[in-house]
């Protein structure tokens, strides 16, 4: 038999017993009050025999009014004695009275008996006048037999009171039998609770060990019942996340590997030029160690063509396909490399970096020095020796398609670089799905463990109930959405490297944008925010621009969405937007009174993936002012900001191309 069916069964018992202990305690308070009601009757029919004698003599001393009284009382023996006899409505105590038992016959007999003399000389002093003979005898007769009318009334009385004491030994009796049940009933449930408690103890020691980390756990549970189902399950949770672990491990030893792997120099620069990530060929070439390179300007690395220009136009050399240019190397040697440049950007689009793949150019420059000597060697003998004018020709046209095969080559190799750098910014998602799925094969199990557990838990102790629905209400999910978490945060890394890769390709499209009403639409979007927080958004006049309307929605949308979630919760927040003309330029102004940026945070605001110290408070990648900044870059413009902790922030910035 299952837990579920002998916990039913006991249950049922315990049901069944429990109504039977409510019967015979309601049977019990009901028998109470029927024998009270009873003895409230008897005794007023006592004190309706000796309230007639006294006012029977009150009548012969000539209190007259007395006569009505008497009668009354005549007539509610009369009820009373039939009430108790043969059953009805007692109207004294509002209940009604069964028939009395056979064996007290002779008794209501006797008592009938005495009455009906009793009766009839009562009813002669109520019509016979103080100086009427029989009213002298009938008040003799009442004065004489009172008290034979008081003791048959009495031993009615005592006869029910022996009848009564009976019935509630009777049910004192079938009450201890009940209780016995009651116990037995209830000692056989803390034995099947013990069953129950003991493999769910050994449940949640095992999984509190898990939730440690240890994914080497495992449980032996015997039974083959609901508690039997939810071990095996256990295992096959801790097992699945056990794969689950090892695939992630082995996804980042995989990206490694790869560029570990990789014969050419490879570099991963941000879109702020800073250098991320670089390959044991790129170190092997230049002579640097990977922390002399990691976290430096580009430029110590690329040998610019124009150095005094912008770092955004330096920047955009790197996107230009298949190039030579000149790297750096730490000996001071220029060495020459064909470049080819992939632009990362997110899922969304928005901008990353750029994946910088190189090959060492020397050997081909060589060939190509080579070949201009060659060149210039016969032009010069072309002027003294016309006669090996046809000769030095043909050599000529040789190498004249030596070099267009070798351009064609060189054209091969940038486009087999170009190739390899989608690869692996597109390849590195494989082992992210892979784990994507595992961890939504988890998410069912632990859903069917708490489908199981829910079978059993009201049987459980109740620290042993809530550790385990702690556990898989909090310990488990949590455990899946850090892995959910791990691989996402992976998905929009990739993904805004790739955006990053590529947003000096995108195409602008400037339009003429009045941008008060430009701003005053994009703050319905935060309407909610703003009423719920009781914000106060001040928008000036500003002016018009021409700009990428899609651009210019994402850098208004990024610094206004700051301004609303950085605002201290302690005081009434306020948000100031406004703008104005310059000589080349439009100069924007967003000012809140908000939690301001810490000094040590300042530098980290423009940088990729850095965020401040308000990071746990706000979501999100530290993405959103690197894209602005690249975006205003694409516009001729900068940004800026001025903030003090505590007090608030203003984030200037400006556009080229003023209307």
């Amino acid at each position: 038999m299952s837990i579920g069916n002998r916990i039913t069964l006991l249950f049922l018992l315990m049901l069944a017993v429990s109504v039977t202990n409510v019967c015979v305690l309601f049977n019990y308070q009901a028998v109470q009050r029927h024998d009270a009601n009873i003895v409230n009757v008897a005794g007023r029919q006592r004190m309706l025999a000796q309230k007639m004698t006294k006012l029977a003599l009150s009548i012969a001393k000539g209190y007259n009014r007395d006569r009505y009284y008497l009668k009354e009382a005549i007539r509610n023996y009369d009820v009373s004695l039939d009430v108790l006899w043969h059953g009805g409505e007692a109207g004294s105590v509002g209940a009604f009275i069964p028939p009395a038992p056979v064996d007290m016959e002779e008794l209501f007999q006797k008592n009938k008996e005495l009455w009906g003399s009793f009766k009839e000389k009562a009813e002669v002093i109520v019509r016979k006048g103080q100086d009427n003979k029989k009213f002298k005898d009938a008040v003799s007769y009442v004065y004489l037999n009172d008290n034979g009318l008081v003791n048959a009334s009495d031993a009615i009385v005592t006869r029910f009171g022996s009848l009564f004491n009976y019935r509630v030994l009777r049910l004192r009796v079938i009450f201890m039998v009940m209780l016995g049940f009651d116990i037995c009933i209830f000692a056989l449930g803390y034995i099947l609770g013990l069953k129950v408690v003991r493999p769910i103890n050994e449940l949640s020691r095992a999984a509190v060990e898990v939730g440690r980390g240890d994914l080497t756990k495992k449980i032996k549970i015997s039974s083959t019942d609901e508690i039997g189902e939810l071990g095996k399950a256990f295992n096959t949770m801790v097992a699945s996340l056990e794969v689950s672990r090892n695939e992630l491990i082995l996804a980042k030893d995989y990206t490694d590997t790869i560029l570990r792997s990789m014969l050419n120099p490879l570099m991963v620069v941000d879109f702020e030029g800073t250098i991320k990530v670089v390959n044991q060929s790129t170190l092997d070439l230049l002579g640097y160690t990977e922390a002399e390179l990691i976290g430096k300007p580009v430029g110590m690395v690329f040998k610019w063509k124009g150095e005094g220009a912008p770092k955004k136009t330096r920047l955009q050399e790197l996107t230009k396909e298949g190039f030579i240019r000149d790297y750096k190397a730490k000996s001071g040697e220029n060495i020459p490399v064909g470049l080819y440049t992939a632009i990362m950007r997110e899922r969304n689009g928005k901008f990353l970096g750029y994946v910088c793949v190189a090959r060492d150019m020397r050997q081909t420059n060589k060939l190509v020095v080579d070949l201009e000597k060659a060149k210039a060697e016969i032009e010069a003998w072309s002027v003294t020796l016309e006669e090996k004018v046809e000769e030095r020709t043909k050599e000529l046209k040789q190498a004249k398609e030596y070099t267009e095969k070798l351009a064609d080559k060189l054209f091969k190799a940038n486009e087999e670089i170009k190739s390899f750098a989608n690869i692996v910014s597109h390849d590195l998602r494989a082992p992210l799905v892979n784990l994507k799925g595992f961890s939504h094969e988890l998410r069912e199990a632990a859903r069917e463990i708490k489908n199981i557990l829910r079978g059993v838990s009201p049987h459980l102790a109740d620290n042993q109930r809530l550790r385990v629905e702690v556990l898989l209400r909090d310990d488990v999910p949590e455990a899946l959405d850090f892995i959910d978490l791990s691989t996402t945060a992976m998905e929009r890394l990739i993904s805004h490297i790739l955006t990053l890769s590529r947003i000096g390709n995108r195409t602008l499209n400037p339009v003429e944008i009045n941008t008060h009403e430009f701003v005053k639409n994009k703050l319905k979007m935060y309407q909610y925010q703003i009423e719920s927080n009781n914000i106060r958004v001040t928008v000036r006049e500003l002016p018009v621009v021409v700009a990428d309307e899609s651009a210019l929605d994402q850098i208004f949308g990024n610094i206004i969405s700051n301004a609303i979630n950085y605002l201290d919760p302690g005081r009434p927040g306020e948000i100031e937007i406004s703008g104005e003309r310059k000589e080349d330029a439009v100069l924007f102004r967003v000012k809140d009174n908000g939690r301001g940026i810490a000094e040590e945070d300042k530098r980290k605001v423009f940088e990729f993936f850095r965020r401040g110290r308000h990071a746990n408070i706000v979501p999100g990648e530290g993405m959103g002012l690197p894209y602005v900044k690249a975006l205003l870059e694409r516009h001729r413009g900068e940004i800026w900001f001025e903030s003090k902790e505590g007090v608030g922030t203003t984030f200037y910035f400006t556009l080229g191309a003023v209307k």
